[in-house]
């Protein structure tokens, strides 16, 4: 009982999103943390399909990691863009780890993952910043090329 409190602690004050899904991909259990990250009210998550909030883009990566989380009864990590409640997109990063029964077989799947939209769009403005010193570099060494130089003329 007392183990359990400590569990249940953990879970409901955490930052970070804490599920447990079934084999099927139904979530039998979202922490608190997802009304924050998500939106909206507890009770839309819990025996929901979340893969349906899935960005449509990056739903095959998400099944294909799924599926080979599956075959292999290892944790699988991936980054994919979720779609909120009220239709704006971020991003996640998440660890799926199969929760194996003594004699093996999968029980269910314990997904941890947090948000991280703000790295992405710093990782994509660091992006856009090196393509553009790139730019200027070929554009500079170009001009180089093309400048004639014209021999000194000797003074009379």
């Amino acid at each position: 009982m007392e183990q359990e409190s400590k569990y249940r602690l953990i879970g409901e004050n955490s930052q970070d999103l804490i599920a447990i899904l079934d084999t099927n991909g139904v979530l039998q259990y979202a922490s608190p943390s997802h009304i924050r990250v998500f939106g909206g009210e507890a009770s839309q998550f819990e025996e929901n399909y979340p893969f349906s909030m899935v960005h449509p883009d990056d739903l095959a990566l998400i099944r294909e990691r799924w599926d080979e989380m599956i075959y292999t009864k290892t944790s699988v990590r991936l980054e994919w863009r979720f779609v909120k409640v009220d239709e704006t997109c971020i991003w996640l990063e998440g660890i799926g780890t199969p929760i194996l029964t003594s004699d093996g077989k999968i029980e269910s799947i314990l997904i941890t993952g947090r948000e991280i939209t703000e790295r992405k769009i710093q990782e994509r403005k660091l992006r856009e910043s090196e393509q553009r010193y790139r730019d200027i570099s070929e554009r500079l060494a170009e001009r180089k090329k093309s400048i004639v130089l014209l021999p000194k003329i000797p003074r009379i």
